[in-house]
């Protein structure tokens, strides 16, 4: 694993893609050189709230990992939970 502080913009598309395809924050940091507690960390601090369900109960299953909706198989469908994401570009803004 690299001692790099930073993630880049392409580590933070790399764990997005990653959290979509199911993968494990382990798999993930494999994939980017990072420990995977840098991306659980990542993906805790910078998940991002959709407005429009804001006002829903959070989902149960966002208490453990992945701890976003990225890569629920129900995430297109009206489930009636908070829907809560990791994204890239609005993570390398903050």
């Amino acid at each position: 694993m690299t001692k790099h502080k930073h993630l880049t913009l392409s580590d933070r598309n790399d764990i997005q893609l990653g959290l979509e395809r199911g993968e494990t924050f382990k798999a993930i940091g494999q994939s980017i050189l990072k420990d995977p507690t840098t991306v659980s960390k990542e993906v805790k601090r910078n998940r991002q709230v959709r407005e429009s369900t804001c006002d829903k109960l959070p989902c149960p299953l966002l208490n453990k990992a992945p701890f976003v909706c990225n890569g629920c198989p129900k995430r297109r469908q009206n489930c009636g939970y908070k829907k809560i994401f990791y994204l890239a570009k609005q993570a390398q803004k903050q």
